[in-house]
């Protein structure tokens, strides 16, 4: 068997974050040696109650999750509220029931993973603003140079944006952390554009209601979304789900 490539997921988990977690747990390709929060579609501690709550539905394995920044490198915050809920997944009650954070900081906990790592052993995937991955390469750019590929979900891509014409909500949120990972100099980074999860590539609601009665993980996935569906009627002209994070 191959060995099983190490991921470590920074995120800002809303309910399409939550849909790429899930998949990331039960991808046989991949290990996710832990999770790292930022504030972006909700705050920090709400993202971090969100990726447990993820966790413990997936029904896996349970990978540490630690808090990391709780705010933007210097704007203030606008949630995504209107796109996610209140708390990220629809506002529909869900909390994990036996799962808790770790002790310490996400950023730190994520550069002691790389330190510890050969070169290139562990990939990151960042699914919200960049703030976690900047105040890393800002505080040990060695140890971010250890890191395999550094898959982004961010930018605009080659269309439009969806916070103004041009601009896409993970870079919007945190632009100065988005500018320092860019012109950080370390080899392999990805951009994974939201036109990369639009068009053919978004659910349509056949698939959708496929997905949420095949499993309690799959009605899990599509009800914590109901806000991003109720958003797309109006945007798309049905009830479709645009998986941004899932595309990353």
């Amino acid at each position: 068997m191959e060995q099983k490539k190490k991921i470590i997921i920074d995120t800002d988990c809303g309910s399409d974050d939550a849909m790429a977690i899930a998949m990331a747990l039960n991808d046989p390709a991949y290990e996710i040696v832990m999770i790292s929060t930022v504030s972006g579609n909700v705050n920090a501690v709400q993202a971090t109650i969100n990726t447990l709550t993820t966790i413990e539905y997936a029904e896996t394995y349970e990978p540490p999750v630690y808090q990391g920044a709780d705010k933007m490198l210097l704007k203030e915050l606008v949630y995504a509220h209107e796109t996610h809920g209140n708390d990220g997944m629809g506002d529909i009650g869900l909390v994990p029931k036996r799962l808790k954070a770790q002790e310490g900081n996400g950023i730190l906990k994520m550069l002691q993973c790389l330190r510890d790592s050969e070169p290139g052993e562990i990939d990151i995937v960042a699914l919200g603003p960049l703030t976690n991955l900047a105040i890393a390469i800002r505080l040990d750019y060695e140890a971010m140079q250890k890191a395999g590929r550094i898959v982004i979900m961010g930018t605009a891509g080659l269309g439009a944006g969806n916070v103004t014409p041009t601009a896409e909500f993970n870079i919007w949120q945190d632009a100065e952390a988005a500018k320092i990972v860019t012109e950080s100099g370390l080899k392999e980074i990805i951009y994974v554009g939201w036109d990369a999860c639009l068009g053919d590539s978004m659910l349509n609601p056949e698939e959708i209601e496929k997905i949420r009665n095949g499993s309690r993980l799959g009605k899990f996935a599509i009800d914590c979304n109901k806000n991003l569906m109720e958003m797309n009627r109006e945007r798309f002209g049905d009830a479709y789900l645009d998986m941004a994070d899932p595309s990353a």
